[in-house]
């Protein structure tokens, strides 16, 4: 038997030539794949951080009035009532509406929550002009951040220049106050 060598020879190179094509087609289409892989993993990526940031978004209900914020923002003041309510796992938001519910005036609680959104915790209520505000308006929203235990803006501010105010306290009946404070040394005599 006789082997023809030339024919054996452009055989095999012909052979190479196609598993040297069929292995670029190879390589263009696990590229391809690759690719298509990386694309729907950024895709899911995005998927995923848009699912977690709506899990993060708290919703308040203050008197009625609806606000919605992060649980970043709600946590920018340590000491802050926000904080508590949503880092101490004591308030959980209602079954039926998922919202926090707080009985106060919503007045005011936009500025502070901006003012927590802001991150800077520097006394500056982005806005928010105290000097124009009427008395009323003045004490409800000093009122609003004691509530809210925003002491960062308190920390900020300068003290009320006011008149000393004088409190009275209601000690009870007078014929009741004079009863509790007889001296049994006296009754002795």
């Amino acid at each position: 038997m006789t082997v023809d060598f030339s024919v054996l020879s452009s055989s095999v190179s012909e052979t190479v030539q196609l598993l040297q094509s069929a292995l670029h087609e190879i390589e263009e289409k696990q590229n391809a794949l690759e690719q298509q892989q990386q694309d729907f993993n950024n895709t899911l990526n995005q998927h995923q951080q848009k699912f977690n940031q709506s899990k993060e978004i708290v919703s308040l209900n203050v008197g009625g009035t609806k606000f919605s914020t992060t649980r970043h923002t709600l946590l920018a003041d340590s000491g802050s009532f926000f904080h508590g309510l949503v880092s101490s796992g004591v308030w959980t938001p209602d079954v039926t509406t998922g919202e926090y519910f707080i009985d106060r005036d919503p007045k005011f609680v936009g500025e502070i929550l901006n003012y927590l959104r802001s991150g800077t915790l520097d006394g500056d209520l982005r806005g928010l002009q105290l000097n124009t505000l009427s008395p009323q308006d003045k004490f409800l929203f000093n009122e609003q951040v004691d509530f809210f235990m925003i002491d960062s803006w308190k920390h900020q501010q300068q003290p009320p220049s006011t008149k000393p105010t004088t409190r009275v306290r209601f000690v009870g009946w007078a014929k009741w106050s004079q009863n509790a404070y007889v001296d049994t040394d006296e009754e002795q005599d």
